[in-house]
């Protein structure tokens, strides 16, 4: 059985932010039909207030690119 078919979405995942502790990335990943969607924001870590959108992204093929492409937001970013 595929892993991505016993996920309930939206799924977040929260990355912690190296030179920054005080701070998360927080990607949440849902599913439409049968593309995916990544939305990726900055968050503090006390009350996770998002500090900045960093944007969202569409009509992905599968779970794992959807994850990439979450991160590529943040490191594009840098």
């Amino acid at each position: 059985m595929n892993d991505e078919l016993r996920l309930d979405f939206p799924l977040e995942q929260l990355y912690p932010i190296k030179d920054h502790p005080e701070l998360s990335l927080r990607l949440t990943v849902g599913k439409s039909m049968e593309t995916y969607w990544v939305e990726a924001d900055l968050i503090s870590n006390e009350g996770q207030k998002i500090i900045h959108h960093l944007g969202l992204r569409q009509n992905i093929t599968n779970f794992h690119d959807a994850i990439q492409s979450g991160l590529y937001l943040y490191e594009s970013l840098k």
